[in-house]
């Protein structure tokens, strides 16, 4: 059996489309938005596995490109997230697959096709993964205070991953 892009990213996209509602698109009571923002991205799913999972892919990189990756991933992240509050309301469930649909794609091409095209492949699903954010934040309280946690969030999810990603590319058997 080969194993060929085409069906894999036909599978990721059905996959995202059965995604449903979130429990965590609502806030908390007596949380601040800015907390609840904050809060979101770890108990939605298609959001904290996305925002792990690049991340630590983009750990696996040299020094240099991973740097310059990670600043890719922030920038678009902030834009897109932006963008998303702005242009989309209502939460469509098709946004909601974002998340999933291309970061999946950056994560299963082969290995020299993501090293090559590192920092605009990390873009893409960065702002994709923003997009979504900012597509799930209600108009309730106050949105841009709510994107702001989220933002602190992501940088969060981002850290742990790229640190945890660094810890297992060091050999187990090294002491500190």
């Amino acid at each position: 059996m080969t194993f060929r892009l085409g069906h894999a990213c036909r599978a990721v996209f059905v996959v995202g489309l059965t995604a449903t509602t979130a429990h965590a698109h609502s806030e908390f009571a007596g949380i601040d938005s800015f907390w609840n923002g904050a809060i979101h991205l770890f108990i939605s799913p298609e959001q904290a596995i996305s925002l792990f999972a690049l991340p630590f892919a983009m750990s696996r990189l040299e020094p240099e490109q991973s740097g310059k990756s990670l600043v890719a991933h922030i920038a678009a992240l902030v834009v897109a997230l932006g963008v998303g509050l702005v242009a989309v309301s209502g939460d469509p469930q098709i946004v909601r697959a974002l998340p999933f649909i291309v970061p999946g794609i950056d994560l299963i091409s082969p290995a020299s096709f993501y090293m090559r095209f590192a920092i605009p492949l990390t873009a893409v699903a960065s702002s994709a993964i923003g997009f979504a954010c900012g597509a799930a934040i209600s108009e309730t309280d106050s949105p841009w205070v709510f994107a702001a946690g989220m933002l602190f969030g992501a940088l969060v999810i981002t850290g742990g991953a790229m640190l945890l990603g660094e810890r297992a590319k060091a050999p187990w058997t090294q002491i500190a």
